[in-house]
Parts: C-alpha cells; sequence; structure tokens
C-alpha cells in the first residue's frame, strides 16, 4: 500500500436462531481465505440491476471494495 492507512479484512462466521441471538463461531483475517469468500460473493452476485441509480451505485462501489480484497489476496501479490 502506498501511503495509504492499512485495513484490515476479515471474515466473521456466526451462527443463532436469529441475527440478534447469533454468537460467532470462528473469525479469521487470513488474506486467502478473505479473497476467496470476495470472490463467492461477487460471483453469487447474480441479481438483475435496479432501477434505482442510489442502489446501482451502491452496488457497484460494493464490488468494486470486494474486487480490491481479492486483489490483495493474490499470492503473489508483494508487501512494501
Amino acid at each position: 500500500m502506498s501511503e495509504e492507512e492499512v485495513q484490515s479484512t476479515f471474515v466473521v462466521l456466526y451462527r443463532g436462531s436469529t441475527v440478534a441471538t447469533a454468537r460467532i463461531v470462528a473469525m479469521s483475517a487470513d488474506r486467502a481465505l478473505t479473497a476467496y469468500v470476495a470472490r463467492m460473493i461477487l460471483r453469487e452476485d447474480s441479481e438483475s440491476p435496479s432501477r434505482d441509480p442510489v442502489l446501482r451505485a451502491k452496488r457497484s462501489g460494493q464490488r468494486a471494495a470486494l474486487r480490491v480484497i481479492v486483489d490483495e489476496g493474490r499470492p503473489d501479490r508483494v508487501e512494501s
């Protein structure tokens, strides 16, 4: 990363009968795993595009962020 602040990326697995009662089962900051999860989310994103320009912009930003995480998890990426 250039002069940008280093950011943490991690995935968390929750389990519970509802979102409100769910508890953390596992958490990982492994770059390969976070990149894999980001790739899977990008792959499953097969919803039809929204007609709402705000929602389209939000979705576009989310996809761009996921692509950065995938790129950061590449084994050939050199840390500076």
